[in-house]
């Protein structure tokens, strides 16, 4: 930068006329700058609204799809859940059906909801029925099945 020497206010006028001027010409670009600036802000701002507006319609469409399968989910959840009531009542009635053939008992006596009462149910029943039989064979004279071989044939002719 050279520096020239002010000799009148002619000089320093134009110094100062020129710093302006340059001064001014910055200024103007900082402005020009800014609006720019400002401007491409507006426009990024316009395009996040329309992304999001977008993404929240999506959103909502998409909401109600998950709404829709959720319902899906927990209706097949109920119905799974009365299959397997079903099928675990079959299944309790095929467990008593067979105690009761096994063991000779009437299905309707045979009391329980799990293998083990159903067992113990069978026991209970066998034990009473066979308690009831010599009771019975006692009392006609027949011999218990316990210490004798009998049949209902033999029963019905001794009397």
């Amino acid at each position: 930068m050279m520096v020239f020497p002010i000799e009148n206010q002619e000089d320093l006028d134009k110094i100062i006329s020129a710093r302006l001027n340059k001064e001014a010409a910055k200024r103007s670009s900082l402005e020009e700058d800014n609006a720019r600036l400002v401007e491409e802000l507006a426009e990024w701002k316009k395009k996040f609204s329309e992304v999001d507006e977008q993404l929240n319609s999506d959103g909502v469409k998409h909401q109600g799809e998950v709404d829709g399968l959720t319902e899906r989910i927990s209706s097949l959840e109920k119905q799974l859940e009365e299959e397997s009531g079903k099928l675990s009542a079959k299944n309790l009635e095929i467990m008593r059906i067979r105690a009761a053939s096994e063991h000779g008992i009437p299905v309707d006596l045979i009391q329980g909801t799990t293998e083990k009462e159903i067992g113990e149910s069978v026991e209970k029943l066998s034990a009473f029925i066979d308690s009831r039989v010599d009771s019975v064979q006692r009392q006609v004279g027949v011999d218990s099945p316990n210490t004798r071989s009998w049949d209902a044939d033999s029963v019905l002719q001794n009397p």
